[in-house]
């Protein structure tokens, strides 16, 4: 995969503070306990319903147990029947079930759907609603794999670009600082090695800087994109 500094830089810029990991173990553990209570099924489309339950839209399955759907949910769900998700989201809740039962039920035919339940305590959330052959990926199989590999990030050869930059004034508590990222959709991490830097002369106000090589990797256990790897 393709990858530059315009990549990193729109994680940085863009991800709330509550996406944001100081270590490859934090986000491991978030998405670990998310993988481990968590629950994938098929079903058809036609088994599926919208309600509205407190003010909040919710989707039925068979059991009639609502569900919750993320933001990435609904509009994966929307897609597969076609209706225009950022309109839907502008109506009331009670609309928004009509439209929704409207496409579940009268307008395709029924198609087998894999969708992906998170139940923690509360109410039950919908994660993902993707094709039924969908070949998950677990992002907490990413985050294992990383850690065997590099670690929890902060220590050992390759770890968060932040700290082998700016090692003085680093803050692993300080959401700027990191270069891990785990969401309900996806997760990201970059990582770099002290050794073998490129010094590239007036990079900024004169001064010499350096290039640091590393990786950076990137999956979606939701169907948001596919595991890739880049070098750097």
């Amino acid at each position: 995969m393709s990858f530059d500094a315009n990549s990193a830089n729109a994680q940085w810029r863009t991800r709330p503070a509550d996406q944001c990991f100081p270590s490859i173990d934090a986000a491991l553990a978030q998405a670990d306990h998310r993988m481990h209570h968590s629950a994938s099924k098929v079903l058809a489309s036609r088994s599926l319903s919208a309600d509205v339950d407190i003010g909040q839209l919710v989707i039925k399955g068979p059991s009639g147990v609502p569900a919750l759907p993320t933001h990435w949910a609904f509009g994966q769900l929307c897609s597969r029947i076609d209706a225009p998700a950022d309109y839907l989201r502008t109506l009331p809740a009670e609309m928004t079930a009509d439209c929704l039962n409207y496409g579940l039920k009268v307008t395709r035919e029924s198609m087998d759907l894999g969708v992906s339940l998170y139940k923690n305590g509360g109410p039950a959330e919908l994660h993902s609603v993707t094709g039924p052959n969908y070949g998950r990926i677990w992002d907490a199989r990413v985050w294992q794999a990383l850690r065997e590999v590099f670690g929890d990030g902060l220590t050992g050869k390759y770890k968060n670009p932040a700290l082998i930059a700016r090692p003085d004034s680093f803050d692993p508590s300080n959401v700027r600082d990191t270069t891990f990222y785990q969401s309900d959709r996806d997760m990201w991490c970059m990582v770099a090695s002290a050794e073998n830097t490129v010094n590239v002369p007036n990079r900024r106000d004169g001064k010499t800087g350096q290039l640091f090589t590393g990786f950076a990797f990137g999956n979606s256990d939701v169907g948001g994109r596919r595991l890739w790897m880049a070098r750097f």
